[in-house]
């Protein structure tokens, strides 16, 4: 599966990334994901939020398992486990997203996703599961990533992680009141209570956030916490998502590289589709450039290779100069979702992508 299609299942659907850095490579997913309440920093250090999408329930999943999943998120295990990821998490990061992956787990666009990310993910959820007693796909029910490090909340009891790779058994290593390290040498993963998963990680790294969790070294109060599924990320990210063609893109690159800028995001998903909603941020030069890009793709500056397959996203475009940053919107309903991830959004054959990147 190429690059743009595992970045655009990010996009569309990283909730179920989860699978991906855990079995497929022990790789980061590819950002942007979804949200219902998204934070975006200001240029005084501050933030505001994002417009809060409508949140999106289930309608494909059974309504006896809808309440369960309900009450299960409102008990006070759950609710000290949320709070306890957003303390782990409260720190600056150059690419950070939180994504709720119960919310859209049993969603049209969730099931289409999954059966791409199955697919590349081969025999290896099967293999884990029957070796440590972990289910990545039902037993977590949000993740999160910042630069590079990994943490998912779900109900994790019963499972062995010293049994969680391929070789030798990691070690297990109580650490703090309710965090437990499973390390080969000084790299593994880290448990608290039975809920937080962090890791794959260098021991200082899981060390500290269940410091933070515990109150022994305090959460950065200038970063707000995350919630919801939301994220921030390089503004020159948009690269790897856009289909620009090479007279865009280059001029583009050249332009994300010299000036920077951020972007935040927020989208929803639900059985008609996906959201998504961005927000780039920076100096007036590089939000007009990337105002012209968007703008000059959405006229027909695009891959000749991905027109067919990613014309529709770019078609739906709606783009607004704000004060202080540019907004871009888009629906995509599940046709186009389903030309983005390929014949493996349908169960079938064939799911390498024909998009012709690397």
């Amino acid at each position: 599966m190429s690059r743009l299609t595992m970045t655009l299942l990010a996009l569309l659907l990283v909730a179920l990334g989860v699978t991906a850095w855990l079995v497929v490579d022990r790789q980061e997913p590819p950002p942007l994901p979804t949200a219902d309440r998204g934070v975006r920093p200001t240029p005084g250090g501050g933030s505001t939020a994002l417009p809060a999408p409508l949140p999106a329930l289930d309608d494909r999943a059974d309504p006896g398992e809808v309440a369960r999943r309900l009450a299960e998120d409102a008990s006070p295990r759950a609710v000290a486990g949320r709070a306890a990821l957003r303390t782990a998490m409260q720190v600056p990061g150059e690419r950070r997203l939180i994504v709720d992956v119960g919310r859209i787990r049993g969603t049209a666009p969730g099931q289409a996703a999954l059966r791409c990310l199955l697919k590349e993910a081969g025999d290896e959820v099967d293999t884990m599961r029957a070796r440590s007693g972990f289910d990545p796909l039902a037993q977590v029910d949000e993740m999160g990533v910042i630069d590079g490090m990994p943490y998912a909340r779900g109900r994790f009891e019963g499972v062995d992680w010293a049994k969680m790779r391929h070789a030798d058994e990691l070690t297990p290593e109580p650490y703090g009141q309710r965090g437990m390290l499973f390390l080969q040498g000084d790299h593994g993963v880290g448990i608290w209570d039975d809920q937080l998963l962090i890791g794959d990680a260098d021991r200082d790294a899981i060390q500290a956030a269940i410091d933070r969790i515990e109150g022994r070294t305090p959460a950065d109060p200038e970063v707000e916490a995350l919630v919801g599924t939301s994220g921030q990320l390089p503004a020159g990210d948009v690269l790897e998502v856009l289909p620009l063609s090479h007279e865009v893109r280059g001029p583009l690159r050249e332009l994300l590289e010299e000036q920077g800028g951020q972007l935040t995001f927020a989208v929803t998903v639900a059985d008609d589709g996906v959201r998504v909603s961005v927000r780039f941020h920076g100096d007036a030069d590089l939000q007009g450039g990337i105002l012209a890009a968007l703008e000059t793709a959405r006229e027909g500056g695009i891959d000749p290779e991905l027109k067919e397959r990613l014309g529709g996203l770019l078609n739906s475009l709606e783009i607004t100069k704000e004060s202080d940053a540019t907004l871009v919107q888009f629906h995509a309903p599940m046709a186009i979702i389903h030309q983005v991830l390929g014949p493996c959004a349908d169960g079938a054959d064939g799911a390498d992508g024909a998009d012709g990147e690397p």
